[in-house]
Order: structure tokens, then sequence, then C-alpha cells
């Protein structure tokens, strides 16, 4: 699929007057794009409808209209959309087109959501602008403030994951979301083995983890920004038991106070439920922990161990208090230990949304690009504390993700090799490719090769080379189909079965292509294998219908 194919679109359409000559050739309205663009067709087919209109005449009037918007439709001294009048040569009816240049408009993008990120620093609320921004471009276009309908089906979900994948977006949020868990690892390797009561906080942040990976999957943002908070809170507090640990004994405190904030939650079971006190003060609650704790491990035997109802019952007869996080508490947290980050705004930031911003109801490539640079910034300040106050060094490797947008050059040369051996060389490469697979399903060098398994999943799929040209299918997306396969599947081993087969299939046809000079004459041996992806996946079905009607 090409880019305006995948781009998530407003739930609704353009709509051409009947009887008009003039006809909107677009009639998506894209989510993000300024909604000025679309004012001006509406502007553009009124004229046509009162007066006529012309291809100089839209000409014209669309380069005034650009003047007068510059801010809000050119990007670093270009205009994001084209507008012109086209004819075809078999219809007397004349369209009225508006061209996204797809490459400037995902810049354009990715700088708004960096300016808001800086906005973040001067207040967390300021998180809210982002959707302020989102919800005026949708007003913008309707003219009016109504609800929207919302797209959520699966289908839209799918081509918008898409679209992450094909820019690069989801796999730097999935690659952040490894460097999170990196660092809560790194953490646990380096204090379990003193206070090994660490494991306890560290499955939980693992968890918040496995979960925002769930969430992303399914394109729920606003949804990811509480499991931010619940991990940021509770990545605060873990330090702070930790704290109050270092003068008393820090797995005491550590396991005492991951039951005893489950138990004053309870009214039922918590017979000292009138000295619950939850305390919004960092200095407060340390001061008063560290000398209530002293004294009720003055009174027991650690050494003959401790019975869990009687430590917990002790920690309310004591009136052990409740920490509460809120901006405040992170404030004079990071102020305790000189740390040089915003973890105030970052709370703040996540609240915002907890409390005020549901899903939207259509997908918004400025949300997403907004979270990735939130993310990111929220990761930087999480190592940032961690190595300060632990006092280690968080390894962590640069993030590099090539786009798949930035490689379409190469994936066109692929196609067209392998579209040009299709053509010429039909039945050649129809055997050649027969021979590997026979050969494959006989000898099998591997354990997991079963061309079967391969065969099925290219026949479900079976684009056509239109489909290949316009990107609607690429190797990367086999991944996305063996993982999405495999928790239904009753076979464990599929993912080996897939790309081992296909690997097996590279092999053999390496040797047999290079007689071709269109495919020696490649220099990449990636690019080689991508050539024999193509083939195979045209190929494969065909043969193996071939092979069941014989």
């Amino acid at each position: 699929m090409s880019l305006k194919e995948l781009f998530p679109v407003y739930p609704l359409r353009l709509r051409s007057p009947p009887k008009s000559r003039i006809k909107f050739g677009t009639r998506r309205l894209y989510v993000d794009l300024p909604w000025q663009s679309y004012y001006f067709l509406q502007l553009a087919m009124d004229k046509a409808i009162e007066t006529g209109l012309s291809t100089g005449d839209v000409r014209e009037e669309w380069d005034k209209y650009l003047q007068n918007n510059e801010d809000s439709l050119f990007f670093h001294g270009k205009p994001l959309v084209t507008v012109s009048l086209r004819s075809l040569s078999f219809s007397e009816k004349i369209f009225l087109r508006l061209d996204v240049k797809w490459d400037l408009f995902i810049e354009y993008l990715e700088e708004k959501a960096e300016g808001f990120l800086s906005e973040i620093e001067k207040n967390g609320e300021n998180i809210l602008k982002v959707y302020r921004e989102i919800w005026t471009n949708f007003f913008g276009v309707t003219g009016i403030i109504i609800p929207p309908k919302p797209i959520y089906f699966p289908s839209s979900r799918y081509r918008f994951r898409k679209l992450l994948k094909r820019i690069g977006d989801y796999s730097y949020i999935v690659r952040l979301l490894d460097l999170l868990e990196g660092i809560m690892k790194q953490i646990e390797e380096v204090i379990k083995r003193k206070i090994p009561s660490i494991e306890l906080y560290i499955v939980n942040f693992i968890m918040d983890i496995q979960h925002l990976r769930a969430l992303i999957d399914i394109i729920d943002i606003s949804a990811a920004y509480l499991l931010l908070r619940n991990l940021l809170e509770n990545f605060v507090k873990l330090f702070i038991y930790l704290d109050i640990g270092i003068s008393i004994n820090p797995d005491f405190v550590l396991y005492s106070m991951f039951i005893y904030e489950y138990e004053t939650e309870n009214e039922n079971s918590v017979k000292f439920e009138p000295t619950r006190r939850p305390v919004y003060s960092y200095k407060k609650f340390k001061d008063e922990s560290i000398r209530k704790f002293l004294k009720i491990i003055s009174t027991l035997n650690l050494d003959e161990g401790i019975d869990l109802l009687e430590l917990i019952n002790k920690l309310g007869e004591k009136h052990i208090p409740i920490l509460r996080v809120n901006p405040k508490v992170m404030e004079d947290f990071c102020d305790d230990y000189s740390l040089n980050i915003n973890l105030n705004k970052l709370y703040s930031a996540c609240s915002a949304i907890i409390h005020n911003q549901p899903p939207l109801p259509f997908f918004s490539l400025l949300e997403v690009k907004f979270f990735k640079n939130f993310l990111e910034k929220y990761i930087q300040s999480i190592q940032v504390m961690a190595e300060k106050i632990i006092n280690i060094e968080i390894k962590s490797e640069k993030i590099h993700i090539s786009p798949v947008l930035n490689a379409t050059q190469s994936l066109k040369k692929c196609l067209q090799v392998a579209d040009f051996l299709e053509r010429k060389y039909d039945a050649e490469i129809k055997d050649a490719i027969k021979s590997a697979l026979i050969t494959l399903q006989k000898e099998k060098p591997d354990i997991w090769i079963e061309p079967l398994t391969l065969i099925s999943i290219f026949h479900l799929l079976s684009p056509s080379f239109k489909d290949l040209r316009n990107f609607s299918f690429i190797d990367r997306d086999l991944e996305d189909i063996v993982e999405h396969l495999s928790p239904i599947l009753f076979k464990f081993n599929i993912r080996d079965e897939v790309f081992e087969t296909l690997r097996g299939f590279q092999d053999m046809l390496l040797p047999m292509l290079e007689n071709y000079t269109v495919f020696s004459s490649i220099k990449s041996l990636e690019q080689k294998k991508k050539v024999i992806f193509y083939l195979l996946l045209y190929y494969l079905p065909r043969i193996a219908i071939e092979i069941m009607k014989n």
C-alpha cells in the first residue's frame, strides 16, 4: 500500500456536488493535515458551481492562498500539499485534486511533536496542547463542532500500524521499550546480590513494560500514559524505600512496604484501619518512617524469622504512613538527590492525559510521534535517576532505525528484477523453484525446513506484482504475519519453519539465478535475497496448485 492508502483518515469524506462536471479527485480527509488544505478545496468547488473553474484559475487561486496561509501550509519553505485541476482522456469529468508531499508532511509532524515536547519542560500539563492541536484541526475540517464517528476497526488499526512500521516509528518505540526493560534488569542485577527483595519491585516494572508493548501493538496511546505514571511512581518509591532501609535493613523495609501497601488498602481485613494515613510529603514520610521502623525492628529478632501477619500488625500499630506520590513529592525527591531532571513535569504530563484524554476516535500520527519523543525523554530521566542514586553506569545502545521509506529505491530495483525474470524467463524460473522445492522436501537439510508451511502462508497472501509494486507487502511484513499466527497455531515452531525454509530456498536458488545477467549484476547479497523472496511469493502458490492438479 502507498502512504496515502495507509495514512489515517477522519470519519468524513468529500462529496462532489451532483451533476457537476468538476468532481473532487480527493475524497479522503487525512488526519493532522492542516485543515486549510481542505478549506481551499471547498472554496474552489463553490466557485466551480457558481462561475466555472479552469486549470489556470486553480493555479492562480492556489498560489494566492498559499501566500496568505504560509504559516499553516509551508514547512521549511516548501508547501505540504499541491492542488490542481486535472482531466482524464477517457472521461469528460474534471477532477479537483489535492496531492500530499508525504515525506515532507511526515517530517513536519515529527518537528511539531518535538516542539510540543519542549512545552512539557515548562509545564507538564502542556501535553494537552497536543490533543488541542489534533481536535482543533478536526473541527477546522468540519467547520463546526460535531462528534466524529469512531474509526477503530481492525482493518484501520492494521493499516495505521503498517504505516508506523513503514516510517520507522513503531520499531523505534519498541526499541525504546527494550531499552527501558534493559535498564530495569541492569538495576536488578546490581542490587539483588545484597538486597534480594528488589526482585519484587522489578517484576512489577517489567509487567508495566510488557503491557506497554501490548498497548503499542493496538495503538492505544492515551492508556500508555497510565502505565508510564504507574512505573514512575513506584520507581521513585522504590528508591525512597531503599534510602530508608540503608540505616535500618533494606530487605526488611522493602519486603514490609511491598506487603503493607496492599494491606492498608483492604478495609475488610485490616483492624488498624483508622491508622491509615496517606502522606504527600517526601521529607515527612522519610523522617517518620525511619523513626518508626527503628522502633519496630528493635522489638524483633530477625535471625529467627518474622511472621508476616505479625509484621503487618506492628506496622499498623506504629502508624507507619503510606507515601502518596504527586508532583511535589517528585520535585522534593529530585532536589534531595540533586537530580537535574524534571520528574514532576513528566508525572504531571501523564496525569493530565489520564484525567482528561480518552482514546481518540481516529488514529493520529502526531499523537504517536509525540508519544515516541515523550517516551525517549522519560527513559532518559529514568536512566539518569538510577545512575545517580545507585551509582552505576547503565549500558544503553543508541537506537538506529532504517525506515522502509529510505529503501524504496532498493525495493523497486528488486521488484523490477523479479518482474523481468518472471516475464522473460517464466518457464525456467518456475522449473528452478520447483526443483528447489522437491529437493528441500526430500532431503530437508535442516530439521526446521518445511516447504508446505511457507507455501501455505504465501498462498493465503497471494499478492500480485501490482500489489508488490505499491509496497502493499514487503519481506518485513512476513515477520508480522508469523508473529500474529503463532499464538493461534498448534505448531510451536512455525517461525523457525518459515524462515529456515525461506533461507533454504534462497541458498539453493542463488547459484541458479546467477546465470541471468540481470540478477548477477546486483552487487548486494541482501538485494538478491529480496529478489528471490518476491519470486517465491509469486511462484510457490502456483507451483503447489499445479502439483496438486497433476
